[in-house]
């Protein structure tokens, strides 16, 4: 049997609102950590971007060998030092497999105008491979790729078909990589690569081809310096 239930409506509640809490100061946006430690950026920048021009201090020691022999001077012997006169070019790779880092590389391109001088430095963009294509501008306006002056440090971000998809069909080849160094190597330049994966990850063909300089907050100085040297 069915029975009758009553009931009555809560009471209303009697609180009162108090003040909202007051809004953030600042932006409050996260901002993602570089790959390159801020402390040291400049510094490593520095050391990847410079190149080996003999024409620093006299070498008295050498100088010294060739009085001894009694070998004459006809040129006097300088020591070797670092310098960035020659100017830096700069390769963005844009390819799918980089699209990870692109905040990265709009980051790093403009360090390195502030290292190097913005009259110093060129910046060409590509997808994958340089040699299908480059330019300063967006894809459109790129032509066949155009080696800089000789001496140039040629800086190159890039995966070089490191990561990505399995099946990223435009993957640079290891040929077409190989081929495109030997270009600018004849052409009087020095490449050098950014690279944002580890030794583990790196082919032997590419280890073997190019200095590579780890695109990571663990490089230091020395680090790179060893790199670029190796």
């Amino acid at each position: 049997m069915l029975t009758e239930v009553t009931s009555k409506p809560a009471a209303a509640s009697s609180w009162i609102p108090g003040p909202s809490l007051p809004l953030p100061a600042g932006d409050q946006t996260p901002h993602p950590t570089p790959l390159l430690s801020p402390r040291t950026t400049a510094a490593v920048l520095h050391t990847v971007l410079s190149t080996t021009a003999e024409d620093g201090q006299a070498d008295v020691e050498a100088i010294t060998r060739l009085w001894a022999r009694g070998e004459p001077i006809r040129s006097l012997p300088r020591k070797p030092r670092q310098t960035l006169r020659f100017g830096v070019q700069v390769l963005v790779d844009l390819g799918e497999a980089m699209q990870l880092f692109a905040r990265d590389q709009r980051e790093l391109v403009g360090q390195i105008r502030s290292v190097a001088g913005l009259e110093s430095t060129s910046v060409e963009y590509f997808a994958d491979i340089p040699t299908r294509g480059s330019g300063p501008g967006g894809r459109r306006t790129w032509r066949d790729y155009t080696t800089p002056s000789r001496g140039s440090r040629i800086l190159i971000l890039s995966d070089f078909g490191i990561g990505g998809p399995a099946f990223h069909d435009r993957r640079g080849k290891p040929a077409e990589w190989l081929s495109f160094l030997n270009k600018v190597r004849r052409e009087g330049c020095s490449p050098v690569g950014l690279v944002p994966y580890p030794p583990s990850r790196r082919p032997a063909w590419l280890t073997s081809s190019l200095p590579l300089v780890l695109w990571d907050r663990s490089t230091t100085v020395g680090r790179a310096a060893a790199s670029v040297r190796r």
